[in-house]
């Protein structure tokens, strides 16, 4: 398993090109609190009401590789990249992929980092 200690060189990387980078901390992990049962669905609706649309890179591992796939039609970043996701493949309900729900959760992913490594 991997949480963003396996990425501590990405940021810093990235930073140093000129980008922007920013890591959401997804409810339920992190500094997140927990509640109820979420989705795969609920995370990429707080990413798409928490994060700008049209980034220049998006940037999702495992889980938050998932994530991003489902959301990256409404942030509309230029480019994607999806390091190791962690794809669901569901039963198709009316045209789209299920998503089950993952584990306990906070009501909405609230803290955000942003900084130019």
């Amino acid at each position: 398993m991997a949480d963003h200690r396996t990425r501590r060189r990405v940021g810093p990387a990235l930073g140093g090109r000129g980008y922007r980078v920013v890591a959401v901390d997804l409810r339920g992990h992190g500094l997140s609190g927990r509640a109820g049962s979420y989705t795969a669905q609920d995370h990429a609706d707080d990413l798409a009401e928490t994060l700008p649309r049209g980034a220049e890179l998006a940037l999702g591992h495992s889980l938050g590789g998932l994530t991003l796939s489902l959301a990256a039609e409404r942030l509309a970043p230029r480019r994607a990249v999806y390091a190791e996701p962690a794809w669901y493949l569901g039963v198709r309900e009316k045209g789209t992929a299920s998503t089950p729900p993952i584990s306990p959760s906070s009501s909405r992913s609230r803290r955000v980092t942003s900084s130019r490594c």
